[in-house]
């Protein structure tokens, strides 16, 4: 028998969602390849099984849950996140595969703090379910200095992953750029001095090499492409020092910790011009960044 990595696959409805049954000769699966060989062939089996549990939906698709159960006992919990059924079947495989470049991108540039584990099966994307860790809250609309105890140094280690999404010529395009940070969820766990969190990145949706709100730029213009992306990269400063209510002070320490993380030059160049507006004019700064985000 060939080395090749075989599997086949059934799938059986059920009043909780659906189970898949995965035989395979190896622990990992290939993604996108199923065949129909002996059952005597098989050494591994794996069993997944959807369940009705709706995490979230938004512009990229949506998030449910489901369970894995290994041959031999064991049974992890992941999410599952699938593009909008809006698509055919090969565009949405096409997407599932973008969302698992970008996430090997990430643990590419050195961010430690990316989700463990994410796999494609077929035109799913299978991620580790945070929730067996701590309760997860919505980074930008769940975050206070009140909401754990260890509030500052989240933000600043956000500040270093999002140097390094710079330096790696990506950008956080939500929302135009004025707030991105869905990409990051917040893992707060109780301890015996209070609640503590973690940072994890697990939803690429919003980050781009390009924003998607031009559909047609034209790259070979260099000087258009600069300034479109130094415009998206201020924005995303910006929406940090929002996060922090703009205080003084974290500001200044977010301001201090993205340029002695960022290695490009024109990086340090863009954080000081935005930063430099922001302590000449604070309420103008605040105003426009506020303005911005108002249709969003």
């Amino acid at each position: 028998m060939s080395n090749e990595k075989k599997t086949s696959k059934t799938i059986n409805k059920r009043s909780t969602g659906q189970k898949i049954v995965i035989n395979s000769i190896d622990i990992k699966i290939k993604p996108g390849e199923f065949s129909t060989i002996e059952k005597s062939d098989f050494k591994k089996v794996k069993i997944i099984e959807e369940l009705n549990s709706f995490l979230g939906e938004g512009a990229h698709g949506s998030v449910h849950t489901a369970k894995i159960y290994q041959d031999g006992g064991g049974i992890s919990s992941y999410a599952v996140k699938e593009p909008s059924e809006e698509f055919k079947e090969e565009k949405r495989r096409s997407i599932v595969h973008k969302w698992l470049r970008k996430i090997n991108r990430l643990k590419e540039l050195g961010i430690e703090n990316v989700v463990d584990f994410a796999e494609i099966i077929d035109d799913k994307f299978f991620l580790t379910d945070l929730r067996i860790y701590g309760e997860v809250l919505d980074f930008e609309h769940n975050m206070n200095r009140n909401i754990v105890n260890n509030f500052d140094s989240i933000i600043l280690g956000v500040t270093q992953d999002l140097a390094k999404i710079h330096d790696g010529g990506l950008i956080l395009s939500d929302a135009f750029g004025t707030y991105g940070f869905r990409a990051w969820f917040l893992l707060r766990s109780k301890s015996r001095d209070g609640f503590v969190g973690e940072r994890v990145i697990c939803d690429v949706g919003g980050i781009e090499r390009f924003p998607s709100d031009y559909l047609y730029p034209d790259f070979s213009n260099k000087k258009f492409i600069s300034e479109i992306k130094m415009g998206y990269k201020q924005r995303n400063l910006l929406s940090l020092f929002s996060v922090c209510s703009f205080e003084d002070d974290l500001c200044l320490r977010i301001y201090n910790e993205y340029i002695n993380n960022v290695v490009k030059d024109k990086h340090i160049k863009y954080a000081h011009d935005i930063f430099s507006k922001l302590k000449k004019d604070k309420s103008e700064i605040v105003e426009t960044f506020t303005d911005m985000t108002l249709d969003y």
